[in-house]
């Protein structure tokens, strides 16, 4: 797919075959338009006698989506813990009824870790009759401005908010969420828990090209490289300094799986790297500018695309011992 006149020619066949069964798939697109509005018409949430005992936690609630976020659903029933970045706006929240400010930096291990232990305490306090719905990770800034104007730094701090904030309140509030799946797993009518991450369409969204220079973002898929090679070993490296508990939670036969499927992406699976080579080369070299994104699978319908990766890289893979077969985790 990377050798060149394949991948234009093969996107092409895509685009005719679909055109072609644009007939055929105009019906079932509609079924599944209904489908979908029937399923949101009909959704329902928790009885508001049951919101109380559901909490949900929203970062970034100083200002914008987060606090007009945190104030609906506490006026909804449901229990609030929001997260502020500043002492001021927490104070501002409070005598909302139902509603926990909480001074909350997603950048800090301390804050965020306090944040958990309120929750938890909250949760142990209900003695059964109480757990964690919902994380939004709302927390975000922008410095803003074109490359020339902002330093390093800049991008540094939203690096540390946007990306690994994110990753810091989804990891220290992962073992709630578990907990609170196996207690939604013992009834057909409870909401599952989840993690919603609140991100940007301007990611997305392609710049100006004001100044003659075109940007092209290559997603290459695994092949035969020094950093592919060593894969496996940072993994099994990774699993053996683990502590009891932590090994315990997933087992060693799913440990095991993983390092299968590692060994079969970066070996059996992989590609020489000379394809990949001779794609950007074209990219760097060439009289027309790339195109703004080298990744022949973005053109896959969503759930074409899951599948794909699913059948290629997971089909193998054994759930944590912590997990129950349907995907539904147990208290850990």
């Amino acid at each position: 797919m990377h050798a060149p006149v394949i991948a234009p020619l093969l996107l092409a066949v895509y685009w005719t075959v679909m055109l072609l069964l644009s007939a055929l798939m105009a019906p079932l697109a509609l079924i599944d338009g209904i489908t979908k509005a029937w399923a949101d018409a009909s959704a329902t949430e928790a009885a508001p006698a049951e919101r109380a005992g559901l909490a949900i936690v929203v970062t970034g609630c100083d200002s914008g989506f987060g606090r007009s976020l945190a104030v609906a659903l506490a006026e909804r029933g449901y229990t609030v813990f929001a997260g502020c970045l500043s002492p001021e706006s927490a104070s501002s929240l409070t005598g909302i009824h139902r509603l926990r400010a909480c001074k909350m930096d997603v950048t800090s291990d301390a804050d965020v870790d306090s944040c958990v232990a309120a929750v938890h305490a909250w949760v142990e306090e209900g003695r059964g009759a109480r757990r964690l719905l919902s994380v939004v990770s709302n927390a975000g800034r922008g410095a803003g401005g074109w490359v020339d104007w902002l330093s390093m730094g800049d991008y540094e701090s939203d690096i540390a908010v946007n990306f690994l904030g994110v990753v810091r309140v989804s990891k220290s509030f992962l073992p709630l969420l578990r907990r609170s799946a196996a207690a939604a797993a013992g009834s057909p009518f409870a909401a599952p828990p989840r993690l919603l991450i609140v991100s940007s369409m301007s990611g997305k969204l392609p710049l100006a090209n004001v100044w003659g220079v075109h940007v092209s973002t290559a997603l290459p898929s695994f092949h035969r490289t020094p950093l592919t090679t060593g894969g496996v070993g940072v993994l099994v490296r990774k699993w053996t300094s683990l502590g009891g508990e932590a090994r315990a939670l997933y087992g060693d036969h799913c440990a095991e799986s993983c390092f299968r499927i590692a060994d079969g992406m970066m070996s059996d699976w992989a590609w020489e790297p000379e394809r990949v080579t001779e794609a950007l080369a074209r990219a760097a070299t060439s009289r027309g500018a790339p195109p703004a994104e080298l990744n022949l699978l973005r053109h896959l319908p969503a759930a074409a695309l899951e599948t794909v990766i699913w059948r290629w890289y997971a089909s193998e893979l054994v759930p944590p011992a912590g997990a129950s077969a349907d995907g539904k985790g147990r208290a850990s």
